[in-house]
Order: structure tokens, then sequence, then C-alpha cells
């Protein structure tokens, strides 16, 4: 009778140390009602929500120019001229950054804000294989919210651009001249990827 007992003196113990070790890996991860880690777009289109976690790697100084929008770890300038994708894409590169990369509909919101009402460049593109798009830092892009019958057929269409008015992506062919946007995220350019 008394192994019984200690045993399920022990069953009790073991119970309570792993709910104990359970609530404190929670401790700071659950995030149910709390908004500590989403930030206000900082432009006239307040209401919009971000809610990208931190990028720490992202540099302190970016070159004159950049502001942050609301986007943890990104700084961005707009660039109100219109250039082909290589153009654009290089005018980045002399910058240290590269054409933005919109990961979220909160950052699309955010980037295509600082140029309303015009279509713009992304850092995005299919031009080393057909069909497999690729951001300009290397990633395969994984954000491609597509306008209806976008991508298309067109295999001159290989860059990315935002469309106004719905900001839809669309494939298009690299030499058309676009507005852009640069992003500084602290990522290089991999020309490889392009």
């Amino acid at each position: 009778m008394r192994c019984r007992a200690v045993r399920a003196l022990q069953c009790r113990v073991r119970w309570v140390v792993f709910s104990l070790l359970l609530a404190s890996c929670r401790i700071g991860f659950d995030h149910r009602g709390a908004n500590d880690d989403v930030v206000p777009v900082d432009d006239a289109r307040s209401e919009a929500i971000v809610d990208v976690p931190f990028d720490d790697t992202a540099p302190v100084n970016c070159p004159q120019g950049y502001a942050s929008i609301g986007i943890a770890g990104s700084k961005y300038k707009p660039i109100d001229n219109s250039l082909t994708w290589s153009q654009a894409q290089a005018a980045c590169v002399a910058d240290g950054t590269h054409l933005a990369i919109i990961d979220n509909i909160n950052e699309r919101s955010a980037v295509t804000g600082l140029l309303p009402t015009r279509d713009l460049w992304l850092g995005v593109t299919d031009r080393i294989t057909i069909g497999t798009w690729r951001t300009v830092t290397g990633d395969i892009a994984t954000y491609l919210p597509w306008d209806s019958s976008e991508p298309d057929a067109d295999v001159t269409d290989r860059c990315v651009e935002t469309e106004f008015p719905l900001y839809g992506f669309i494939d298009q062919d690299c030499t058309s001249d676009r507005r852009f946007v640069c992003e500084c995220d602290g990522r290089a350019s991999d020309p490889t990827s392009y």
C-alpha cells in the first residue's frame, strides 16, 4: 500500500513539474489578445497594421532618403522615375539596397502607398528559370498575389510589377518602364537569381 502511495505522489509531482515547465515555456510566446509586436504604418493610411516580426539583422543606418514605414527591419525609398526593371534594380544596388520585395498584404499596402496611383517594379523575376519566381536576394518568392489571368503565357513577361489600382501582381516585360521602391533591409542582392 505504501508503495502505491509513493508512486501516486511521484506521478503528481511529475505532473506539477511538467505543468510548470509548460507554462513557463509559454510566457512571452502566447500573444492571444496582445499587440506588442504589431506596428502601425506611419503614413496617412495609419489604419493599416503590420504584423511582421522584427528583423534584428537589418542595418541601423540606411543610405540617405530611406525611411521606415512601419515594416520592422526595413526602410524604403520611393523613386518616382520610370526605368526598366534592370535599371531600377541597378539603381537600388548602387545604394547598397534592392528592389522592394513584398512579403505580405500589410507590406504591399505600405509600399504601394509610397507612390500611390503608380505601377511599381518589385524585386521578383523568373528570368533564370521560367516559372520559378525568385527574389533579387535569391529566395523563392512566397507571397505572389497574382492579378486575375496572371502570370500569363507571354514568354517576354519575366519581371513582376504591382499594378494600380488593386495592386495585384503582374508579370511584365522587363524592358518596360515603371517607377519603383528600393528596400534597405540588410540583405544583399544575388545577381545569380536574376
